[in-house]
């Protein structure tokens, strides 16, 4: 399923989602990615906003560009893949970049767009 990136959110994975009550950090939490259990992490983490269709979902930064994760959806169903880069989709005229960030393609496109 595609999705549209929207924003990278000023808010943290410890601020509260769309429903003004669960943090993404709980949120994933409760789902197994115990990396979310520190909270000084989760509160430097922002919130990534993807569109798919009309709903928009959350997903922590950090983990966007990563590759995929199992995930517990609940606690009857199996853990499924989720892969939040397959989700990511440029706008016609524009283009997506995938880089490693610990590579030179990082530098490169520093040294490019004039990036100090």
């Amino acid at each position: 399923r595609e999705g549209a990136l929207q924003e990278v959110s000023s808010r943290s994975c410890d601020d509260a989602m769309g429903d003004g009550e669960t943090s993404l950090a709980q949120y994933w939490l409760s789902r197994g990615w115990q990396v979310y259990a520190d909270q000084a992490r989760s509160s430097r983490v922002r919130q990534v906003l993807i569109q798919h269709g009309t709903s928009v979902l959350s997903y922590p930064a950090d983990q966007v560009w990563r590759l995929a994760a199992a995930v517990d959806v609940s606690k009857e169903a199996p853990k499924i893949m989720v892969n939040p880069r397959q989700l990511l989709s440029a706008e016609p005229g524009y283009v997506l970049l995938s880089l490693d960030y610990s590579q030179i393609e990082l530098r490169l496109l520093a040294h490019f767009s004039g990036d100090q």
